[in-house]
């Protein structure tokens, strides 16, 4: 059965640096959980103290299948690790790498053969079986190593950057097998990256991590539709933020005046008039028209300055009266407006996410490293 995981307490520091913060995170039965952060944020340390490859402070617990698991050695842990950087035996051919844990463990050759047969046929690498690891792709060691720690019969399947060497197209095709096969074994798996589209598309639920604190956990819907923070908005989306305070609110809306003059209009209510607050807008609910004349919130004016295609969507860079930067993206099939073109942007008020100010200023709560 697959194991549930457990984090208490999880503390982390390499000597002033502190890699992890008192990490509490519970990682259930069959679960693919996506451990998502910039660099730095503490991703891979959490993977090598839950695989014991790492030992945490005085005061952590790692639990695996309700069993303290601090003083049992990483071999005993029944943990299959797939490392960012390979780690294939070098003297051994592609097939020989795939079937040293279940010659190890006492299957028959031609079945590990025909297991890795099939391995490599579903990670792209037919032919290849015969190859050592030194005239190998980076992207296809990746492969190998993925496919390996696959074939090992492992029940807790930790990852770190698993696809960050594979080229576009074979990494799109491997994120939906990679979920996938850790479905299909009913295996437990925690999958580190930093790529968000991977983390969207894979994840049961997303863990966001920023400099060794859990920020936010839930679905991907729910970090994308509900952030808890300017952080989690920023780093999940290209989101705009404009600083201001609370004016008056109704029965559904509440009325902001912007530091940029502007005013806005939100349905958000849950903050208290006169509150110092920040709007949030993500760049793909902001609409783009031909400049027309109306006073009303959320109507902003603007000049085009950047007008770019990209991937089936037309991403804008447009500057305000006062020349605050807002990103607009929008479907291909809408109209094209030319850089220098004077417009108005729009966005509905229930597109909208509201923040408390934060103490230490919004500068600082955009960083993403």
């Amino acid at each position: 059965m697959s194991p549930k995981v457990e984090l208490m307490h999880v503390t982390k520091k390499y000597e002033n640096l502190v890699a992890l913060n008192d990490l509490n995170l519970t990682i259930n039965n069959g679960e693919y959980l996506i451990l998502l952060g910039p660099t730095g944020s503490g991703k891979t340390t959490t993977l090598l103290i839950i695989a014991g490859l790492v030992q945490p402070e005085k005061g952590s617990e790692i639990y695996i299948d309700n069993l303290n698991v601090n003083n049992i050695p990483t071999e005993n842990r029944n943990i299959g690790f797939v490392f960012a950087q390979y780690a294939l035996f070098p003297h051994l051919d592609v097939i020989d790498n795939l079937i040293y844990s279940p010659r190890v463990k006492g299957e028959s050759l031609d079945e590990s053969r025909k297991s890795a047969r099939e391995m490599l046929e579903l990670m792209v690498l037919t032919g290849r079986g015969g190859a050592l690891p030194k005239v190998l792709s980076g992207g296809m060691k990746q492969r190998v190593a993925l496919a390996r720690t696959l074939m090992s019969g492992a029940q807790l399947l930790l990852l770190d950057e698993p696809l960050g060497a594979l080229d576009a197209r074979i990494r799109m095709a491997l994120r939906n097998e990679l979920r996938k096969i850790v479905k299909d074994l009913k295996i437990t798996a925690i999958h580190a990256t930093n790529d968000i589209i991977e983390a969207f598309l894979i994840a049961d639920r997303i863990a966001i991590l920023r400099e060794g604190t859990l920020i936010q956990i839930g679905t991907p819907a729910e970090v994308y539709e509900n952030p808890k923070s300017i952080f989690v908005a920023n780093f999940l989306s290209a989101t705009n933020f404009f600083a201001g305070n609370i004016k008056k609110i109704e029965k559904n809306s509440a009325l902001m005046e912007l530091d940029n003059g502007l005013k806005a209009e939100t349905n958000k209510t849950s903050k208290a008039e006169n509150s110092r607050i920040v709007l949030g807008v993500r760049a793909e609910d902001i609409q783009i028209k031909p400049k027309i004349k109306i006073n009303k919130p959320n109507y902003f004016q603007g000049k085009v300055e950047s007008s770019k295609f990209i991937s089936g969507t037309n991403r804008y860079e447009v500057y305000l009266e006062n020349k605050e930067r807002v990103i607009v993206r929008e479907k291909a099939t809408r109209e094209w407006f030319e850089e220098g073109e004077q417009v108005t942007i729009y966005f509905h008020p229930r597109e909208t996410l509201i923040f408390d100010y934060p103490e230490d200023g919004l500068e600082k709560a955009l960083e993403l490293e």
